[in-house]
């Protein structure tokens, strides 16, 4: 009898077994346990997560899309799910997709305290986006995070040329200062 199907097995080692063998990189598998955890337990959040990078690495977007998204609706107050979420978003390439990736990421920054990928990802939607003010906006605030003064300084003086935008630059104008500031 196959290990994977017998009905004995407890839902910890099943997981264990897809964990295990999604670190190894034997994807096929790994689905094939967590499948079974699903089965088990359907309102796992953490088993749709799994399925969902696992979905994630293998550039299955849309099918990773849906996995965080039943994570995030059973657990809607894990932030890890949304940042999956914008992420794979950011991947599937289309523009509502994008539009989607950027409400959650401003939702994720506000809420993080070291949230470099997110301002990452929405340098990157903003940029797709054709909105390049907003862009290097996004990237200033990563670089400030890293403690990258003079990229932060780049981005920051070229999205000050090219906004048109007064809130953005009111946050140009704040984060400059708060650059100035670490500079001494």
């Amino acid at each position: 009898m196959d290990y994977l199907y017998s009905k004995s097995i407890n839902l910890e080692s099943l997981y264990a077994q897809a964990l295990h063998n999604y670190r190894v990189g034997k994807i096929e598998v790994a689905m094939k346990y967590i499948d079974q955890c699903i089965k088990k337990d359907n309102n796992n959040p953490y088993f749709h997560e799994l399925k969902g990078q696992m979905y994630y690495e293998s550039g299955d977007f849309q099918n990773a899309i849906r996995s965080f998204y039943i994570s995030k609706s059973i657990l809607p107050n894990e932030k890890g799910f949304a940042l999956f979420l914008a992420k794979s978003l950011y991947h599937s390439n289309t523009r509502d997709n994008q539009e989607k990736s950027i409400q959650l990421l401003l939702e994720y920054v506000k809420k993080d305290e070291f949230p470099i990928e997110a301002w990452h990802y929405l340098g990157l939607n903003y940029g797709k986006l054709k909105k390049l003010d907003y862009s290097s906006y996004a990237f200033a605030e990563k670089y400030m995070l890293t403690g990258k003064i003079e990229s932060a300084k780049i981005h920051i003086d070229r999205a000050t040329k090219i906004t048109i935008d007064p809130v953005l630059k009111k946050k140009l104008s704040d984060l400059k200062y708060e650059m100035e500031k670490r500079k001494k």
